[in-house]
């Protein structure tokens, strides 16, 4: 909040940060920010797995160059994903699924919006418009509309990443691996 107080933003600012790694800090969050609301946004386990693994991280989280280790790191997530939702006070988490994002953007938009205690602006179904800068790994997304292709992409690769669901296979069920 320190660095953003030099922005001389007006108190009603609203922040979005969606560092990788912030489900790890969820608490700290909750405990530094007590007024900060948390999304998780669930994937499909293969397809999270496959989006990590194939992603170029130009050195940066190691563990996405195996399969194994990528299956593992999503399992650590789930279970602290898991914990979160058991111990953070209610209303601070919101829990959605991607799939859901992409299969009815207004339904999971308005769910969101409503959960930040926002108003419901028409504006946010076309996201990919908006002339604001984007500094993420994902700043070609931004300006596409929702789109549902990366559902279920991994199938095209099921051969060859026999590894990696064969370790989430040992703790998720057939359904989830689907």
């Amino acid at each position: 909040m320190e660095a953003a107080s030099v922005l001389r933003l007006p108190q009603c600012a609203r922040f979005v940060d969606k560092t990788l790694e912030n489900y790890l800090y969820c608490g700290l969050i909750h405990v530094s920010l007590p007024l900060a609301k948390i999304i998780l946004v669930q994937r499909r386990p293969m397809d999270a797995c496959w989006a990590m693994y194939k992603a170029h991280f130009q050195g940066k989280f190691a563990f996405s160059y195996d399969q194994t280790e990528v299956a593992e790191y999503y399992l650590a997530y789930r279970r602290l994903a898991q914990h979160w939702k058991a111990t953070l006070p209610p209303g601070v988490l919101l829990d959605i699924n991607y799939e859901d994002i992409v299969s009815d953007q207004e339904t999971a938009s308005r769910r969101m919006i409503a959960f930040l205690g926002l108003p419901w602006d028409d504006d946010v179904l076309c996201f990919h418009a908006s002339p604001a800068p984007s500094a993420t790994a994902s700043a070609v997304q931004v300006r596409r509309p929702v789109y549902a292709s990366s559902v279920g992409k991994w199938q095209h690769h099921a051969e060859r990443l026999a590894p990696m669901r064969a370790r989430l296979a040992r703790d998720l069920s057939e359904a989830e691996l689907a």
